[in-house]
């Protein structure tokens, strides 16, 4: 961020549907509809239990031609210190990118040697140093989660 311009808190309103799917015997809709109410005023809806699987979670937009419902803009002096729920985004990012480089070194590993072979108790993997050095970061940003 250049110091030679102020600084501005833009914040956007964004409309979105937060939908769930959850899983439920009943005997019949209005059971279903009823059990999925109470366990939402209960707080317990969100528990992922095998008698209600959470199926389906995500957001998308309220109404697509009408993303932005507002916008506000504020200059500051100094920019606040990030909400937890970027270090959770960040978090969540960071996770996935490092399973994906695990499974690169799992299948480096495979293409060179079985894995399976009970002589076989080390396995050389050659990474390049830039690769290391993502890794490095990925395992900072985790470490701070």
């Amino acid at each position: 961020m250049s110091r030679n311009y102020p600084r501005f808190l833009v914040t956007l309103e964004l409309g979105y549907v937060q939908r769930l799917t959850v899983g439920i015997s009943a005997p019949h809709e209005d059971g279903a509809t009823s059990i999925v109410r109470r366990a939402l005023d209960a707080g317990t809806l969100w528990k992922d239990t095998e008698s209600m699987p959470i199926l389906q979670h995500g957001f998308e937009p309220a109404k697509a031609e009408r993303l932005i419902q507002g916008m506000s803009v504020h200059e500051v002096e100094e920019l606040p210190e990030a909400d937890p729920s970027v270090s959770m985004m960040r978090c969540y990012d960071a996770s996935l990118t490092l399973l994906t480089f695990a499974r690169q070194v799992l299948e480096e590993c495979e293409r060179h040697q079985d894995l399976d072979d009970p002589v076989s108790d080390t396995f050389t993997v050659e990474l390049a140093a830039d690769d290391i050095r993502k890794l490095a970061k990925l395992v900072s940003t985790l470490d701070d989660c």
